[in-house]
């Protein structure tokens, strides 16, 4: 292939990186994630080695022709990266490293770490074809390259796949132990930002999530051994007509949380197929046309491990989302307010 390049159109959004290739470049599946495999592909000036990248109109993608050498990675920082969501080093946005915690801006539609019940229930053969984890991507990133030992990180908590925002682990036991104490005791600061179907009532949602409310779903129930204590304080950030952009403050940190409590309040997220209807219910209907579930880790705070500062990080409105908000701003006839 003698390379090329193009820029991602709009009726693409969302297309994984293969698919792309496969549809504009006429490749074969094998062939399209083989030069992904080997670096043979950039976006935005920056090689992208997950077939599963999902695309933004607008990215520049280029398919470097075989006699190129592959980009080498830029050597890692030494000392913090600037906590700025412009700071970025390879495929992941990084905003902050030091030699304590790593904080990344997780992409929608990626798994954030496999849990070791998962990793147990497959072999070791199996792994090798799953697709990369944030955790995997993010080892990649730091080590010094090919040949390079790949460095440790502990993770700390999780994203749902579809949800996208700041994520932290630990590069050391010591702070995974001191920052897995922030979480256990709720210190962590973070704050979501979703979209919804029905304008969201502001206030504080306290309920006791339990693994099976009646139909084969997590969600709200009776206190006992195997419920969790759950709170979320929801702030209205902006109302359309029928949808409205949310604000979650978590106290608590329950699996599949600001979901199930939006979704039991009669205002589940746009793009949400799981909690999106009453126990034994039909589903809520979802005319936003979302790409994925509405939902954006906005804000992470912590206490640093090494010198016990605040630090505190913020993630943008992702594209596909932004985009989204300002369309069903447009639908109310209204301005999209600006981010605060």
């Amino acid at each position: 292939m003698a390379g090329g390049d193009g820029l991602v159109k709009d009726e693409e959004s969302g297309w994984s990186l293969a698919r792309w290739l496969e549809t504009r470049h006429a490749l074969g599946p094998r062939r399209a994630r083989e030069l992904i495999a080997r670096n043979k592909i950039t976006i935005d000036e920056t090689v992208c080695a997950d077939s599963g990248r999902r695309l933004i109109p607008g990215q520049k993608i280029v398919v470097l022709p075989e006699t190129a050498a592959s980009p080498q990675r830029p050597p890692r920082p030494k000392g913090p990266v600037s906590p700025n969501p412009e700071a970025t080093r390879g495929a992941l946005r990084l905003l902050h490293l030091d030699d304590d915690i790593v904080v990344v801006d997780k992409p929608a539609n990626i798994t954030t770490h496999r849990n070791t019940a998962e990793l147990a229930e497959r072999k070791e053969r199996e792994l090798k074809y799953l697709p990369p984890t944030l955790f995997d991507l993010l080892r990649r990133q730091l080590s010094d390259g090919p040949g390079s030992p790949m460095p440790r990180l502990w993770p700390l908590h999780r994203l749902d796949n579809e949800t996208s925002g700041v994520v932290v682990f630990a590069l050391n036991p010591d702070a995974a132990t001191f920052l897995a104490k922030q979480f256990r005791e709720h210190t962590i600061g973070r704050r979501y930002w979703g979209l919804t179907r029905g304008i969201a009532q502001p206030g504080r949602i306290a309920t006791h999530l339990v693994p099976e409310r009646g139909d084969g779903r997590r969600g709200s129930g009776e206190e006992g051994p195997d419920s969790r204590h759950a709170i979320t304080h929801v702030r209205l950030v902006q109302a359309f007509d029928g949808f409205s952009w949310v604000e979650c403050r978590l106290e608590t940190g329950r699996t599949h949380q600001i979901r199930i409590h939006l979704g039991e309040a009669g205002t589940p997220l746009c793009g949400e197929k799981v909690y999106d209807r009453p126990l034994h219910g039909a589903p809520l209907p979802d005319a936003s046309g979302a790409p994925r579930i509405a939902l954006h880790a906005r804000d992470l705070e912590l206490t640093h491990p090494r010198d016990g500062k605040r630090l505190a990080w913020k993630s943008p409105w992702p594209q596909d989302l932004y985009r989204l908000s300002r369309y069903l701003a447009r639908q109310a006839d209204a301005s999209l307010i600006e981010e605060s």
